[in-house]
């Protein structure tokens, strides 16, 4: 489980523990942990308030160095040897847990097939005394918070009953509420949905998501009309063990505020979950052995990597190079989950455009630097 944001990103800590140990991998870009949600433009880090970090503490909690972390397997305490990683870097206000043997997140996966790469070449949580790193916060709390997406929405937003109707009305903004007590069927039992070469559709849900099927980019797209798909909900997002590929952001913030909010599935991705009350999340892993390939992001308050297809046991840095996408996509691959930052997130513009009709002024991107070599 990974809590809170960019490439992968979240507030609180990411595990997962099982009979085996599956493990993710995620290509292109950094994995960040740690902080909270902003709410308008206002990024608190208050002791009073929800903000993620080893000092953390409410009634119910004690203060643990490995709030706001990252809880994952890698075979090794030395060097880069296989298992969960990034292809770049780690970033964590809380702990890279290393505490026990198979536990671990390396970075720098890039350079891992070498040999000779230290298991947190990459992460910024290099304080502690465990192999892969401790907490980077230090003393004095820092400003890291996910930025409030859902406020984005613009006033003149489209009403939709599901993704096909918003594929068919074209580019825009769109929303939806989930009924109380139930979940937004986004995909509404549709076997894949494709964002055609040159939409860009963001859809804002107040409320749970069930996702069912796969959400993918048009493969005939080219760098002049890449698609842009972003979901942003204020709630969680349930994605349900058939769907194998989803391309696009997607966003879950936390729609409570209080204490309560650390605790309540609100806020949460899932990435295998039945989108049923009378089955319990923790019971449904043993029928999500399949691969699950997110090209673009995951941003959320926590995010819970629920499939169990492969175990470190048979992993290798071989599996670190970016090509390891491709083999996962086809379903031959030994890992559970894979999230590639395609350059599709950046190219052609931003997700939310700057309109008048926007309550927070859009959310453009600030800058783009192309470092040589350029081809």
């Amino acid at each position: 489980m990974i809590s809170a944001a960019v490439l992968v990103v979240s507030t609180g800590a990411a595990y997962a523990d099982t009979s085996s140990k599956p493990y993710i991998k995620a290509y292109g870009g950094d994995v960040m942990t740690g902080g909270w949600f902003s709410s308008g433009n206002n990024c608190s880090t208050d002791a009073s308030s929800n903000y993620q970090d080893p000092s953390f503490a409410a009634p119910g909690f004690t203060t643990d160095t490995r709030n706001g972390g990252i809880l994952t397997y890698s075979k090794t305490s030395g060097t880069s040897s296989g298992g969960d990683s990034s292809q770049f870097a780690a970033f964590a206000i809380g702990e890279v847990d290393g505490r026990r043997v198979g536990d671990g997140f390396y970075s720098a996966g890039a350079q891992a097939a070498r040999g000779s790469t230290s298991v947190k070449a990459l992460t910024f949580a290099n304080t502690g005394a465990y192999p892969f790193g401790g907490a980077a916060e230090g003393s004095v709390r820092q400003s890291n918070c996910i930025a409030d997406y859902y406020s984005k929405k613009p006033s003149g937003a489209t009403a939709i009953s599901n993704l096909s109707q918003a594929i068919g009305l074209g580019s825009g903004d769109y929303s939806a509420t989930a009924a109380a007590g139930s979940t937004f069927a986004l995909t509404n039992g549709t076997a894949s949905h494709t964002i055609p070469a040159g939409q860009r559709v963001t859809i804002y849900v107040n409320g749970d998501v069930y996702i069912d099927g796969n959400i993918v980019y048009d493969p005939a797209a080219t760098v002049d009309n890449v698609p842009k798909f972003a979901l942003i909900v204020k709630g969680s997002i349930y994605i349900d063990k058939s769907v194998t590929e989803l391309d696009g952001m997607y966003v879950a913030e936390p729609a409570g505020a209080t204490t309560a909010a650390i605790t309540n599935d609100d806020g949460i991705i899932w990435t295998c979950h039945p989108n049923s009350t009378t089955t319990l999340a923790y019971t449904y892993p043993p029928n999500c052995n399949s691969t699950l390939v997110v090209n673009g992001a995951l941003i959320g308050k926590q995010i819970d990597f629920l499939r169990v297809n492969g175990d470190i046991s048979s992993a290798s840095t071989a599996e670190d190079a970016l090509g390891t996408v491709n083999s996962c996509a086809s379903g031959s691959c030994n890992l559970s989950e894979v999230v590639n930052y395609s350059p599709a997130l950046i190219m052609g513009g931003d997700f939310f455009t700057s309109t008048s009709t926007s309550t927070s002024g859009g959310l453009p991107i600030d800058s783009i630097i192309s470092l040589p070599p350029v081809f």
